[in-house]
């Protein structure tokens, strides 16, 4: 049952409301209701709340008489207080109606009365209200029919007219990024670049309610247009998760995006630096003297590191005892350690005595991180005459190395590299070269070979014949 806010009646002794109007009409303040009604919004603001709320009396005639006793109460309390006999009322009341669960007049001191219902929260469960309509536009039975359809609505998940409230972008931003890192989804951050950058000025401005199939497909087609097939994919499924998490946090009835099928994929084509345009890079790399961008591709090279965890790098990570540095802005979100060679360690330790900061790879313009230095990789290579190849292929090179190295393994890899599972560092970084496809080919071919009783180079080996196991006897005698 809802709770009302029970407001003590005044004694008629406390104030002659009769008297108090008549007072006010000297002022230019009549209590006729339809004088009162004639007015301006501007003058109807400068009457005492009293008379306000006494001009919506005409508009409980047709309820119970409990509604008009409790809202005469109100009215008289704020006489009261206008008179300066009593403490301030509150704003605003709500009336119970009797044989009407759940179903509540909250009347204002502007003299404003709206029907609110109450009800289940359709995510917590718990209790809570609703505004319905306004009186006198609402009648009791109107009322009555909204709040029914608000209950069939709870039990179907919807929210109460959140729909019609609420943006695609306030329910990302509020709702569906916060519960995707409460699950620790591990590609959130990507996921809010892609949703603040295409995402978001197609459909954020956009009422929940307003969201449909239709719409949403002519936005995946702009989408498919102007972005890469690879690119595009990744908006459309972005998409289409945000509407499924919508759908299951009860933000929308229905999933719109459900039908919208993903184009297919195919696997980009994994480049790695070759034996030739590493030896070019690092010629050019170690031909001046030592300079923080530098610095930053050699221990990228060296480590498969990648660009962001560099970036964030703080001095006190780096553990010379146990070649060690601790990495805190990774992918997943957790921090993790990154493995270093010799080379690598020397080049970290020349970056933390020359650094002035927290960061290991510091900027100039204060104690924060460098930038990502794009341009000056690609300043790099085309001092060192290499196309083909980005910072991210210094991860797959140092995977693959990893691999081919002696003992090395795909798991070994997948650890180095610091990724969940095994199967994502097979597929998408590990590149299986010419040189190591040729070994490869050439120990499985001499192994057939051996077991067809050919040589390596594909001739039978010499066997004795029969003939020649036949001894004549003139040699027996010899050999005897």
């Amino acid at each position: 049952m809802l709770r009302v806010d029970s407001v003590s009646r005044p004694s008629a002794s406390v104030i002659d409301l009769a008297s108090y109007r008549q007072g006010e009409s000297g002022r230019g303040v009549s209590g006729n209701v339809n004088t009162v009604s004639a007015m301006s919004s501007r003058q109807r603001a400068k009457q005492p709340a009293s008379l306000r709320i006494e001009n919506a009396f005409q508009h409980v005639t047709q309820l119970p008489s409990t509604v008009a006793e409790q809202l005469r109460a109100y009215q008289l309390s704020w006489a009261r207080f206008e008179s300066g006999l009593g403490p301030r009322p509150q704003p605003q009341i709500q009336i119970c109606i009797p044989g009407a669960p759940d179903l509540a007049i909250q009347a204002y001191y502007t003299g404003a009365l709206n029907w609110r219902g109450r009800h289940p929260h359709p995510l917590t469960g718990n209790w809570t209200s609703s505004i319905l309509g306004s009186l006198p536009e609402m009648s009791f039975a109107g009322a009555a029919a909204a709040h029914a359809k608000r209950l069939d609505d709870v039990v179907m998940g919807v929210l109460p007219g959140i729909g019609n409230r609420m943006t695609l972008d306030q329910a990302v931003i509020e709702h569906v990024f916060p519960n995707c890192e409460r699950n620790g989804k591990k590609s959130l951050r990507n996921d809010r670049y892609r949703y603040t950058k295409h995402v978001k000025r197609l459909w954020g401005s956009m009422l929940l309610n307003e969201l449909n199939e239709r719409v949403i497909r002519r936005g995946v087609d702009e989408i498919r247009s102007l972005e890469t097939l690879a690119g595009a994919e990744k908006h459309v499924a972005l998409i289409k998760f945000i509407c499924r998490d919508l759908e299951a946090l009860r933000l929308l009835a229905y999933n719109p995006a459900a039908r919208i099928k993903m184009r297919r994929v195919e696997n980009p084509v994994l480049v790695i630096p070759s034996d030739e345009q590493l030896a070019k890079l690092g010629r050019v790399l170690m031909s001046g003297p030592p300079n923080i961008n530098n610095d930053f591709f050699l221990v990228q090279a060296l480590t498969g590191t990648r660009s962001r965890e560099l970036q964030y790098a703080l001095v006190s990570d780096l553990d010379v005892n146990r070649k060690v540095l601790i990495v805190r802005e990774t992918k997943s979100g957790r921090i993790e350690e990154v493995h270093l060679c010799d080379a690598a360690l020397t080049v970290l330790i020349r970056r933390k005595s020359l650094a002035t900061g927290r960061y290991l790879f510091g900027s100039k313009r204060g104690d924060r991180p460098i930038g990502y230095p794009r341009h000056a990789f690609l300043k790099l290579c085309g001092r060192a005459g290499v196309t083909g190849i980005t910072s991210h292929a210094f991860r797959r090179g140092f995977a693959t190395a990893v691999v081919q190295a002696p003992g090395g393994t795909s798991h070994d890899a997948s650890k180095l590299l610091r990724h969940s599972s095994v199967r994502t560092t097979e597929k998408f970084y590990l590149v299986a070269t010419d040189n190591r496809l040729q070994q490869a080919a050439n120990a499985a071919g001499q192994a057939i070979a051996h077991r067809l009783g050919l040589d390596p180079k594909g001739r039978p080996y010499l066997r004795p014949s029969v003939r020649s196991l036949v001894v004549p006897d003139h040699i027996r005698l010899v050999a005897a």
